[in-house]
């Protein structure tokens, strides 16, 4: 079974059987991504599509997101649909392969926080931003 971590929190990651990506080759993918962590379950091909482009007509909005389910496949490839259940109406999320720090966050904050009290996928801020500098 594939084993897939989403990390939202800092740089967006998708770890898939220990290989982390951080570079997408589409914008949108990671936020695809958070989207169907956000919203779990099966969520419409239009409400993804109004969601992750609303400035475009409802067409191009729908082509764009078949675009981005192309990239999503190449990027579990060849294990697609242990991860995503995608039909002609709907897309979402299989769970019992995907872990999200969003998910672990709201559930239990302190568990994936370091001893700082960081988050572990967050990288160290600069330090005049965190002084407000």
């Amino acid at each position: 079974m594939t084993s897939v971590k989403l990390c939202f929190l800092g740089t967006p990651s998708v770890e898939v059987d220990g290989v982390v990506t951080t570079h997408f080759r589409w914008s949108r993918l990671p936020a695809l991504f958070a989207y169907l962590v956000l919203f779990p379950g099966d969520q419409t091909r239009e409400s993804i599509a109004d969601a992750l482009w609303p400035d475009r007509a409802p067409e191009k909005a729908r082509q764009n997101l078949r675009q981005t389910l192309v990239y999503a496949d190449q990027l579990f490839a060849p294990n697609t649909s242990q991860v995503l259940k995608i039909t002609r109406q709907t897309i979402g999320l299989k769970k019992s392969a995907i872990s999200s720090d969003i998910e672990a966050f709201v559930r239990h904050p302190s568990p994936i926080l370091d001893r700082s009290g960081r988050a572990r996928c967050l990288p160290r801020a600069p330090r005049r931003v965190v002084d407000g500098d």
